[in-house]
């Protein structure tokens, strides 16, 4: 059996193996499927690494977050020196920045990724959820 730290040292993001880009956007329907293969993994992974792997995701939480308030700071300063200037250049730049809406979604993914993953910890500590079996 593989000992903790070689286990720690293989948890890896949950996005390197699932497609959650634009889950944030999904219905009920599909964002109740993700709950249910994040339990899944949640279930396969050692009890060791499934707090190294929420671990993982705040951070990847954090980075978007800062990302998205970065966004929206620069927007705000377009805004300020269109205002003060009206400059085409600023202008076509506020229109591109406002067009993008990747750093919304990006943040609000991995947070329901996260929230998804803290849910199906608890399920498993508590033990009200079976792990699924193929």
């Amino acid at each position: 059996m593989a000992d903790q730290s070689d286990l720690l040292h293989r948890a890896t993001p949950f996005t390197d193996g699932l497609q959650v880009r634009g889950f944030a956007a999904a219905t009920e329907k599909e964002r109740a499927e993700l709950r249910e293969m994040v339990l899944k993994l949640m279930a396969e992974a050692h009890p060791v690494t499934r707090l190294p792997l929420i671990g993982i995701h705040k951070g990847r939480v954090a980075t978007r977050q800062e990302a998205l308030k970065e966004h929206v700071e620069l927007v705000v300063a377009l805004q300020l020196l269109r205002d003060r200037s009206g400059l085409a250049a600023n202008l076509e730049a506020l229109s591109h920045l406002q067009s993008q809406e990747w750093p919304a979604a990006d943040y609000l993914d991995e947070k329901l990724l996260l929230d998804a993953m803290v849910a199906a910890y608890r399920s498993l500590q508590r033990g009200t959820e079976a792990p699924a079996s193929d």
